[in-house]
């Protein structure tokens, strides 16, 4: 009998959570079309980028590693939305360039989901993770034109993952911008944390 009325709890519980959620979704949607709560909100995909701590090989001036992972999809030019390796105005700053995050721990994921500069877009890079102390390509892009590129793969644990900039945009081919990355373990974009706590 106990079990039962737990589990009836439980049931109960859940179905007046989802309740809510539609109903704000209504209550949103009256306002502001272009807000879907529910998508937002379900299905659960934990960004694991949000806190993890980003570095860079190079970093042009004002142009932070810290930007990747600040839950900021803003794809604006500028150091106020992306890191950008150094070039000539920092040390090691030339390509091949990389950004990477540590987990500070072993986390599974499968997709990636970068965003890069409007105009300005990251062209070609490879998504790696440490293997046996060195870097292993797990994905690789090539010719890309889009602010925002999706790449799944088989499930990896890695502690570290990095992204390793090879060419820039036509008109800068050598600067490579990042403006943010999601990490997870899902087939869908990530829903939660979408920004630091």
């Amino acid at each position: 009998m106990i079990p039962q009325l737990i589990r009836s709890r439980h049931v109960t519980s859940y179905l007046a959570c989802t309740a809510m959620l539609l109903a704000l979704q209504v209550a949103c949607s009256t306002d502001h079309p272009d807000i879907d709560l529910a998508s937002r909100l379900l299905p659960f995909c934990p960004n694991l980028a949000i806190t993890a701590t980003a570095t860079a090989q190079s970093a042009f001036p004002g142009y932070s590693a810290t930007k990747i992972n600040d839950g900021d999809r803003d794809t604006t030019v500028g150091g106020q939305s992306s890191w950008a390796n150094a070039d000539m105005y920092g040390p090691d700053g030339f390509l091949p360039n990389w950004v990477a995050l540590d987990f500070g721990g072993p986390q599974t994921f499968s997709r990636i989901d970068l965003y890069t500069t409007s105009g300005y877009e990251l062209q070609n890079y490879d998504i790696q993770v440490p293997s046996g102390g060195t870097w292993s390509t797990i994905a690789s892009v090539r010719g890309n034109r889009g602010t925002l590129v999706t790449t799944t793969f088989s499930a990896v644990a890695a502690a570290q993952l990095r992204i390793l900039g090879l060419r820039g945009p036509e008109i800068q081919p050598q600067y490579v911008r990042v403006n943010e990355l999601e990490v997870t373990n899902c087939a869908v974009q990530a829903r939660w944390p979408m920004v630091r706590s």
